[in-house]
């Protein structure tokens, strides 16, 4: 049996039909190598400042789109403030790390 305050939470990232289309922006280490590859730069050269910017963007462009959005809450908090208004709001509280660094 699901309780109350999980039914409301899923309700605030679902659809009118109960679907999830959630945007999920919440990659980090991954997300600064590609931007890097991208400018054909160092990933170091890619400073928090960027990833910030870039999520923040990202969610303003694609929350009319979504029911919810997935950030991170190393660089994604402030892009909290970018989407659409009752678009609901998943937060990752992991430690980065999932990158797969092998050839």
């Amino acid at each position: 049996m699901m309780t109350a305050g999980k039914q409301k939470g899923i309700e605030a990232i679902a659809d009118e039909g109960g679907v999830i289309r959630a945007a999920a922006m919440d990659q980090r280490g991954s997300l600064r190598r590609a931007l890097a590859e991208a400018k054909a730069v160092e990933p170091e050269t890619i400073g928090d400042e960027v990833l910030v910017e870039f999520k923040s963007a990202v969610i303003q462009v694609l929350s009319p789109y979504a029911s919810g959005v997935l950030l991170d809450t190393d660089y994604g908090l402030p892009a909290t403030r970018a989407r659409q208004e009752g678009v609901g709001l998943l937060l990752a509280y992991e430690q980065s790390g999932y990158d797969n660094t092998q050839p």
